[in-house]
């Protein structure tokens, strides 16, 4: 594999048009410019970031902030990036004196420090402005009660742990101090003091898993949940080889040595037996293979390939119940040279097989995490599965993924998990190919397809990315470059609306209006005529009877609706086909529609 040359970065600069300080009328513009250079062959990716948090939309090379405020005021820096390879520039940092605009000034920062056993511990901010001054005392970003003062009063106790500030407000705003972190130790300051407590997760039955808590100084561990003991559980880390539901609860961790113990503050442990989210890897048919994403939100996402058949199967619309149940409609594509003889799984006869079918899949997950269950068709097709490890090595890259060759209409899929496994599925015009394979803890993915092809590729956590490559048999390399599905690059591409506006009639007078699918999966199509509403943009007439058809490329008829409606129960006028597009039409505006799942249309072969 071929990685792209890391960026250089020559120079990080900032400047500030006007003095923040000089600020003499309500109407004066101060504006904050950082500019980064960096040689490398174009292109290059900027991120600019504020306290290690992106910045949304600051993107390029320079990052203005026009009329800059006090909650300006931080370290900036940027992420420049070149294909796969990131670096990270060093940091600059942007200081706001407010004092002349009326803002408090922090003069003393409240100082953090480790209580220790019985006493008592107290913070206090000092501040300065013409006006009067307000406090209020927040842990961990969330405010205290009764906490408005200079000054607060901590009992010596673990539960006081935490990030601890205070927002300073005058007549003219809000300031913020910077944080201060208060441990807890134990009396005499040779104790152990937890400096990474337990942190609260949700597992799933069966999962592999670890908590970790460190507390330099212990020589000894206790877990507890609920206060009781937890037997052997006398390490920093508590592991389980299948976590039991019988573990969720509050759960603490008490450190020990010569000079006396202290206990963490508790984190909940919740263990769910009805969520599936997660990944599966399995076989379909024979010789087939498939992967199975469960989002957060129980939605699914399928890849299959069929190598006898060469027979695709793709869906992003299906989902998973409380029970780990699942029944949806997967597209079935057929493409290329399928083995002499081999029929398309799930039809009797290679023949027998559309260009494009809907099957049913269906099946079950276990709490074991086994998958097993079939494609509908006239030749059921099995599929089994096992859930992959969600604690692996590969987690921080895991995903679902799509991109595209520039120049063509060639575009992958791929389907990544925690644990190492990797599935693509691949078009080149009316050819698919596919395959599992591997991937590795820098998200390097390596997969020798059906055909075979070498695929390679590159997933990149920090940018959602995905560049790839892949060659054939005669040496001939096809590169593809896309994004995670949680990227937002990906809604930005999707096509929502398109309208047009025209004149038609009886006989030949016909508004016809075309449009083509393309891809390996079903998507749901909404075609609406709004034709008496469009009153308000100055159309005077409208159709009394039109009729709206539906066809596909061969002129066969897939949706048909005549005439105008206003009925609230009939699906031209529910309230989601109305909300919808470029003009939205009230409640009893007649209105007329064609909503299906259209297929896309197959490339044709020579």
């Amino acid at each position: 594999m071929r990685f792209n040359s890391l960026p250089v970065l020559l120079a990080l600069v900032w400047s500030l048009v006007a003095a923040v300080t000089g600020r003499t009328q309500p109407t004066a513009t101060l504006a904050a410019n950082f500019t980064v250079t960096a040689t490398a062959a174009a292109p290059l990716m900027y991120q600019w970031r504020r306290h290690g948090t992106r910045l949304a939309g600051r993107t390029g090379a320079t990052v203005s902030l026009a009329n800059v405020a006090a909650a300006d005021a931080g370290t900036y820096e940027v992420l420049v990036a070149k294909g796969t390879a990131a670096v990270a520039s060093h940091s600059v940092t942007l200081s706001v004196n407010a004092a002349t605009a009326g803002l408090p000034v922090i003069v003393t920062q409240p100082a953090g420090a480790t209580i220790i056993l019985g006493g008592p511990f107290t913070l206090a901010v000092a501040a300065t402005s013409a006006t009067a001054l307000t406090y209020q005392w927040r842990r961990d970003g969330a405010p205290i009660a009764d906490a408005t003062t200079a000054t607060l009063t901590l009992a010596g106790t673990a539960a006081v742990a935490g990030d601890y500030s205070v927002v300073v407000t005058s007549t003219a705003g809000s300031v913020t101090s910077a944080p201060a972190v208060v441990h807890y130790g134990n009396r005499g300051g040779n104790g152990p003091v937890f400096t990474q407590p337990p942190a609260a997760r949700s597992l799933v039955v069966g999962d592999r898993a670890s908590r970790l808590a460190s507390a330099p100084g212990a020589s000894a561990f206790q877990w507890f949940k609920e206060g009781v003991a937890l037997a052997g559980a006398t390490a920093a880390a508590l592991v389980w080889s299948a976590v039991p539901a019988a573990d969720s609860g509050r759960s603490t961790v008490a450190g020990a040595n010569s000079a006396g113990s202290v206990t963490s503050a508790a984190a909940v442990l919740t263990v769910l037996r009805s969520s599936y989210a997660g990944s599966w890897f399995g076989s379909l048919g024979t010789g087939g293979t498939f992967a199975l994403q469960v989002n957060d939100d129980d939605a699914t996402v399928l890849l299959g390939f069929a190598p006898g058949s060469r027979t695709a199967y793709v869906d992003r619309t299906g989902s998973v119940d409380g029970n780990g149940r699942f029944r949806f409609t997967v597209a079935a594509t057929p493409g290329g040279p399928a083995t002499a003889g081999a029929p398309v799984e799930g039809f009797v006869s290679p023949g027998a097989a559309p260009a494009v079918a809907e099957m049913t899949v269906e099946g079950a997950m276990g709490d074991d995490g086994a998958l097993s269950g079939f494609l509908s068709g006239p030749t059921p097709v099995p599929l089994t599965a096992a859930r992959a490890n969600a604690a692996g090595a590969t987690a921080t890259v895991a995903g679902f993924y799509v991109a595209s060759a520039e120049g063509s209409s060639a575009q992958t899929s791929g389907i990544v998990g925690p644990a190492g496994q990797a599935c693509v599925l691949t078009q080149t015009g009316a050819t698919f190919d596919g395959g599992a394979g591997s991937v590795d803890a820098i998200g390097r993915i390596a997969v020798t397809t059906a055909a075979p092809q070498t695929f390679t590729a590159t997933v990149s956590a920090e940018l959602a990315r995905i560049t790839a490559a892949m060659t054939d048999a005669k040496g001939t390399t096809t590169q593809f470059a896309g994004f995670g599905a949680h990227a937002p690059a990906l809604g930005e591409q999707r096509l929502v609306n398109l309208s047009t506006r025209t004149t038609a009639g009886a006989g030949d007078e016909v508004a016809i209006v075309g449009f083509t699918l393309t891809g390996i999966e079903s998507k749901p199509v909404l075609i609406r005529a709004v034709g008496p509403t469009h009153g308000s943009f100055g159309v005077a007439t409208a159709l009394t009877a039109p009729r709206l058809v539906l066809y596909n490329r061969d002129l066969a008829v897939v949706g048909r609706n005549t005439g105008w409606t206003t009925s609230g129960t009939t699906a031209p006028s529910s309230p989601p086909r109305r909300a919808r597009g470029r003009f939205r039409s009230g409640r009893r505006a007649p209105i007329r529609c064609c909503s299906s799942r259209l297929r896309p249309a197959p490339t044709r072969r020579s």
